[in-house]
């Protein structure tokens, strides 16, 4: 997927998820919370429990909010994923979730391109119209991240 990433940033001239240092990542869950450490601590506790799984990305697409991403199958592995994770964060004081990174309010994808002009996303998607193939992809790692600026707080490998 780094290299779709990149085709597409020099292709269109937009960079930024290579100056943000944005790696290949699906989002699981979005939410807001103050205590850091604690979202650490939760995370901590339960990683043990997260196993690495196969997904696989069928076709690529865009929102109309400036982004290109490829979009795997949601599959058993990837569902439960998403649930896990939001399972060991709802009851923690003091989050609050984005609507669209919950289960079953979720588009699973994975950002080729991000803050894309009208043309930009024209000419990213015909690139990856004629050049994008599908694949499947080992998860190996979970992690934590803040967003806008990107930052990862803390990765866990999951094998």
């Amino acid at each position: 997927m780094q290299s779709y990433i990149n085709q597409v940033a020099n292709l269109v001239g937009n960079t930024f998820m290579l100056d943000g240092k944005i790696t290949p990542h699906i989002t699981l869950l979005g939410f807001q919370g103050k205590n850091e450490d604690e979202i650490i601590k939760v995370m901590d506790k339960c990683v043990g429990n997260i196993e690495a799984g196969n997904i696989y990305f069928a076709s690529i697409g865009e929102f109309k909010g400036q982004v290109i991403y490829a979009q795997p199958i949601l599959n058993e592995y990837l569902h439960n994923l998403s649930r896990k994770v939001y399972s060991v964060y709802e009851d923690v004081e003091g989050i609050t979730f984005n609507t669209f990174y919950k289960p079953f309010s979720w588009i699973p994808h994975m950002s080729i391109g991000k803050h894309l002009d009208d043309n930009q996303i024209v000419d990213g998607f015909k690139y990856l119209a004629k050049n994008f193939v599908p694949m499947e992809a080992q998860v190996v790692r979970i992690g934590i991240a803040k967003t806008n600026p990107h930052r990862d707080i803390k990765v866990y490998n999951l094998v």
